[in-house]
């Protein structure tokens, strides 16, 4: 018996307000069009290639015919085998199949998991498809439908498969599950959208043709090693082959720019089913959740790396996956419905209303975010909302999560695999609630110094204006910084659009389209704005400082002076971390190079040259600790005693012809120590200058050496 209710599909939803649209319509003629031009351009070169492969075949055997000479017949099977690799290379994708990998997924039964059967099975029916052929589980933050592949499943139908990931569906409600659901199984429920799955399987094909001939290469490899005749008949074979490709991979740069336009498209038409048989409410929110899920899952797995190193592994990571989405939306001051967090436009939308320039990007498979929300929002199909966790389908949804964990950790090892320690949910919420007061500054500022540093100032000589409403004047300036980012998008990618090599040839601005030619004048005006917002960023955050310092200073001349000292402190602590990043950035540049193919030469030179750095790297530890010393008005970290190990360090980089892995290896443990330290000193001092800035002002807080700011805001 179901112990839920089934979200029931919205009623009076004309078929004419999901019919393809004449844009889909449109790229479904352009990309068959291409297709079958392709189609000829590929039985003219069959036909050459049989016919070269025949004059090959042909004077080899007339060669072996009329010369009797073992040299000669060598020769003469070597221009045979020559005809007999150019043809086969232009019908091997016959032969190509793709199985899909299942050795990171849990097979779904019915027998185990009937309420979850019973709910795909009525969406698979809402949508008008056949059920999968099988369900499976993964861990992961997605849902995705797919198929064993080869040439024959163009002709022949193919049974689908449903792979459901539990990062994803730990976070839905039921109405949101059946919007995911739904859209998979829109892909290939209607007819225009098996026009859109023919062209993929066509598309696949070509691949292979072009990309996928490793079987192809060991082969011709194996026929060179037998003789040297037959390895000069490779390289002949080798050359013929490159000329066919050179001219497929040309006919496959268009192809594959007109699929990827309907495969847009495509995403459309799944999302307007979706919402058919959901609701766009329904629809848009299960598109805000996947993103918000991911960064919940991306927490947890970053926390799962720290306690690694520690010897611990997670318990349950679907539990605690909830446990940062409750923590998330605490401090973000959403509601909570039966545990999942509540999105609202402004909060889902924030990092792109900023954004002027819009660019159709050809080589995207799919549309943005914000693109699906707004075609979603014109359909404006109200669904039936069931707040039920979408996990109410799964029986032992306990037993089902720890398996997934143990999945995350299968291919992990634990420098103490007999003494690991289990972090189950209290410990986890523990440690994430220290993470987050470690780096999360007081919400007095209303996230107003939020991911970024603070601009750099004279605090001893700032003439900013008086204010006397902070909150109002935070509210009013603290989207300054998205401001600051959208810019810079917008410059980066008139960039991409001003380069000649690129295929873009026009864009939006503010609504309005415009020409290539138009990027270099309308680039110029946003990076005049942006030099603009960055002073305006820079008198913010003097005028907070001066709010704050009249405040302390009017309770006494000590506190002032005291802030001004935290500040000229602070920001001493942000020109060394900077001037660090600068140095830790080119250390990962060098390090990077020791897995490229360097020559004899090379090699030596990129060893003498990462010893001198090296030396610098050293240099440069000590300089920190020494210019940290300096600091006594704010909470400095330590050096670690294992980064003050670099000292006695002396790496030789390269041992006969290849370089040393052990010196390389711990060069790397130090330059990570070294960034995460770096990383560290510059939140922890930044964090505490916020907190004391609030303490000196407050008159209610007495000043010690000691003092904390939390029990008072």
């Amino acid at each position: 018996m179901e112990s839920y209710t089934y979200p029931a599909a919205p009623s009076g939803v004309s078929d004419d307000m999901i019919a393809p649209s004449l844009s889909f319509k449109k790229n479904v003629a352009t990309v068959v069009g291409s297709i079958v031009a392709f189609v000829f351009l590929y039985l003219i070169l069959l036909t050459l290639g049989i016919l070269i492969g025949f004059c090959f075949a042909f004077a080899g055997g007339s060669l072996i015919y009329y010369v009797h000479n073992i040299w000669v017949i060598l020769l003469g099977i070597g221009l045979m085998g020559i005809g007999v690799m150019i043809c086969f290379f232009l019908i091997k994708f016959l032969f190509a199949s793709k199985k899909e990998d299942h050795s990171n997924k849990i097979e779904a039964t019915e027998d185990e998991y009937p309420e979850l059967f019973a709910f795909v099975r009525k969406v698979s029916e809402d949508v008008g498809t056949t059920f999968p052929k099988h369900i499976y589980f993964t861990q992961e933050v997605n849902a995705f439908v797919s198929y064993d592949s080869n040439f024959r499943s163009l002709f022949f139908p193919v049974r689908k498969n449903l792979t459901i990931g539990m990062g994803l569906a730990n976070m839905l409600n039921l109405s949101e599950f059946k919007a995911v659901l739904a859209h998979e199984f829109g892909h290939f429920s209607q007819k225009s959208m098996k026009a859109g799955s023919y062209v993929y399987q066509v598309n696949k094909v070509i691949y292979n043709m072009l990309y996928e001939n490793s079987s192809y290469s060991s082969a011709l490899q194996k026929w060179a090693n037998m003789h040297q005749i037959f390895a000069l008949c490779a390289r002949i074979t080798v050359k013929v082959v490159q000329a066919i490709q050179w001219i497929l991979q040309r006919a496959y740069h268009v192809i594959n720019k007109n699929y990827l336009g309907l495969s847009r498209e495509m995403e459309f038409h799944a999302d307007a089913i979706s919402a058919k048989v959901s609701g766009s409410n329904n629809a848009i929110h299960a598109l805000r959740r996947i993103d918000f899920a991911g960064a919940c899952y991306s927490i947890v797995i970053d926390k799962y790396n720290v306690w690694l190193k520690e010897n611990r592994r997670g318990q349950n990571a679907y539990t605690q996956q909830r446990l940062v989405a409750a923590t998330l939306a605490n401090e973000s001051l959403l509601p909570l419905k039966n545990g999942l967090p509540v999105f609202n436009d402004t909060e889902t939308n924030v990092y792109q209303k900023f954004n002027r320039v819009v660019i159709n990007n050809q080589w995207a498979s799919h549309p943005t975010r914000h693109q699906r929300e707004e075609a979603l929002s014109r359909l404006d199909i109200i669904g039936t909302v069931v707040d039920t966790p979408a996990t109410v389908l799964f029986r032992s949804v306990t037993r089902l999560e720890e398996t997934m964990t143990n999945q995350i950790y299968q291919d992990v090892h634990f420098h103490q695999p007999d003494e690991v320690q289990i972090g189950g949910d209290f410990a986890f919420e523990n440690d994430l609630r220290q993470t987050r007061e470690k780096y999360n500054y007081n919400a007095a500022y209303n996230g107003y110094y939020n991911n970024r540093n603070l601009c750099e100032f004279d605090p001893a000589r700032v003439n900013a204006a008086s204010i006397t409403d902070i909150e109002t004047y935070i509210r009013d300036t603290k989207d300054l910084l998205n401001k600051i980012i959208a810019t810079q998008e917008d410059i980066a990618a008139l960039e991409i659009v001003s380069d000649k090599k690129s295929d873009i040839r026009n864009f939006d601005f503010d609504g309005e389209k415009y020409n290539r030619e138009n990027a270099a004048l309308i680039k110029t005006k946003l990076e005049q704005l942006l030099k603009q917002l960055k002073k305006e960023q820079l008198t913010a955050d003097e005028t907070v400082y001066h709010y704050y310092y009249q405040k302390a200073s009017a309770i006494s001349a000590d506190r002032g002076i005291w802030l001004r000292n935290c500040y000229i402190q602070y920001f001493t602590v942000l020109r060394l971390s900077l001037d660090n990043l600068n140095f830790i950035n080119e250390m990962v540049a060098l390090l990077e190079t020791f897995y490229k193919d360097n020559t004899k030469e090379q090699a030596a030179i990129l060893a003498s040259n990462m010893e001198s750095k090296m030396i610098a790297f050293k240099v440069k530890v000590l300089h920190a600790a020494s210019v940290l010393k300096t600091v006594d008005s704010l909470k400095i970290l330590p050096i670690p005693t294992t980064l003050e190990a670099l000292q006695d360090t002396h790496y030789k980089y390269l041992a006969a012809s290849s370089f040393n892995s052990e010196a390389i290896q711990k060069t790397i443990e130090f330059h990570n120590l070294f960034a995460d330290w770096n990383y560290d000193v510059r939140m922890e001092a930044q964090k505490d200058l916020l907190d004391k800035q609030l303490q000196l002002s407050n008159a209610a807080i007495p000043i010690t050496a000691n003092t904390t700011v939390q029990n008072y805001y």
